[in-house]
């Protein structure tokens, strides 16, 4: 494993026996910490973030949660498409509003694969509100993506918005209207990574952004991966 991986895995592993009343040292808190890791096939559907765009390559925080958990026989499927929204991976059949875009057949995600994943982590951070889709459309596009894939035996996680520069406050309301939903029915399923990204204007804290005031850098990357291992290393997120 990378040296820098393995010494962030060491310390959210610490963190977690910490956060938890335990005293033993992270080298002995492994095997307990990890044993909420589901090995087998994990899948990612999300947008431009969770693709990788801002890092450089084999350094987004998808490919940095593979490259955390390998080791524990786990193989996660980046099926991430840049500039999509909630409706595009719904299955084709799903009723929507007029004018609403159609599913991508590609992305439909009754055909992604693999088709019984063991864990599920839906990102999409900000594409539903800038392009004037409702809170409430976008949190039930979220709430059946995740209905079907509990139904498949999968744990599932969602993780919030995230701040960028070019939002008004409209939409940056609309965000946050999905993100207090979310987190109120999901309870440690829904993983905040917004709040560690925010700046003091409220747009992406300089030194996390890639430079265009929405995507993220490595830095930016690996805080976000530190906080989706530390919530699926809790093993507080399970099926329902």
């Amino acid at each position: 494993m990378n040296p820098r991986l393995c010494h962030a895995l060491t310390f959210l592993l610490a963190s977690v026996v910490v956060g938890c009343g335990g005293g033993s040292s992270a080298a002995e808190a492994t095997p307990s910490a990890l044993a909420a890791v589901l090995p087998g096939d994990w899948l990612v559907i999300g947008t431009s973030t969770a693709a990788g765009v801002g890092a450089p390559a084999h350094e987004g925080w998808v490919a940095l949660l593979g490259q955390a958990l390998a080791g524990r026989g786990v193989r996660v499927t980046n099926a991430a498409q840049a500039g999509t929204l909630t409706y595009h991976w719904l299955p084709a059949a799903a009723v929507r509003p007029p004018q609403r875009p159609a599913t991508i057949e590609a992305l439909d995600v009754l055909k992604l694969e693999p088709t019984s994943p063991r864990l599920v982590v839906l990102s999409f951070p900000s594409n539903d509100a800038m392009a004037g889709i409702d809170a409430s459309e976008t949190i039930n596009n979220l709430l059946l993506l995740r209905r079907i894939e509990l139904d498949r035996g999968a744990v599932l996680l969602v993780t919030s918005s995230q701040p960028r520069d070019d939002a008004d406050a409209s939409q940056r309301a609309t965000m946050q209207a999905v993100d207090a939903a979310l987190a109120g029915k999901l309870g440690h399923c829904f993983v905040d990574v917004r709040s560690s990204l925010v700046g003091a204007a409220g747009g992406l804290a300089p030194d996390v952004g890639a430079g265009d005031g929405v995507h993220l850098n490595a830095r930016g990357h690996r805080r976000l991966f530190e906080q989706l291992l530390a919530a699926i290393i809790s093993g507080r997120c399970s099926r329902p």
